[in-house]
């Protein structure tokens, strides 16, 4: 019988449930850019928004628009991604799994 931290053992700290770091890192990133994208979207859009029925004649040369992007939905989006590549690199490199959902569809 193994013990505890052995491989062969369902302990998710084992090492044989931990990844490779380049595949963690690549998981890690691409979440990121896809959350730090979504990020921006969030803020920039409602921003764009209120542009277009503040000052409809200026629409996206606005300074509004490019104040608020440069400086509130590009920063919101950097540490959305940093927060979310950093924290799913560290769930996928440490055995990270989704739920087994063990249900019928009906």
């Amino acid at each position: 019988m193994p013990s505890e931290g052995e491989p062969g053992t369902n302990d998710p700290t084992s090492e044989a449930s931990r990844r490779p770091w380049p595949a963690s890192l690549g998981v890690g990133l691409f979440f990121g850019l896809l959350s730090g994208g979504c990020g921006v979207a969030v803020v920039a859009l409602p921003l764009y928004g209120v542009a277009m029925i503040l000052e409809p004649s200026q629409g996206t040369g606005s300074p509004f628009v490019h104040d608020g992007l440069t400086n509130v939905a590009l920063p919101f989006g950097v540490v959305v991604a940093v927060v979310a590549a950093v924290a799913v690199t560290r769930w996928w490199q440490g055995g990270g799994r989704l739920p087994d959902w063990q249900r019928e569809p009906w």
